[in-house]
């Protein structure tokens, strides 16, 4: 029996359905500047981390906090690194504000 076609005649656009651009990691100077103070082994770690963390950029942290303009910041101790971050929805970006090594 041939394959049958699909159709979408009522509503075109239907089929193709729109997929969101993942987030990026995006680091402020201050969590640059720490990130280029680490070895490599450990920059290759927080680097690998930022981008998981990304794929879950509405992920609660361990405790949160409000910044000079009002954005909830989100902060998330992995291992030995506390990471602060907030998704910017609309640039499809996670903003990491800070990383502190404890």
């Amino acid at each position: 029996m041939p394959e049958r076609k699909r159709r979408y005649a009522m509503f075109p656009g239907a089929a193709v359905m729109a997929r969101l651009e993942p987030f990026e990691p995006v680091l402020s100077g201050k969590a640059l500047t720490f990130l280029s103070t680490l070895p490599k082994r450990k920059q290759r770690r927080v680097v690998d981390l930022l981008f998981r963390l990304a794929d879950y950029p509405s992920q609660p942290g361990d405790y949160d906090s409000v910044d000079d303009v009002g954005r909830k910041v989100q902060h998330l101790q992995v291992g030995s690194f506390v990471v602060s971050y907030w998704p910017d929805d609309a640039a499809r970006e996670l903003r990491i504000t800070d990383i502190e090594d404890l």
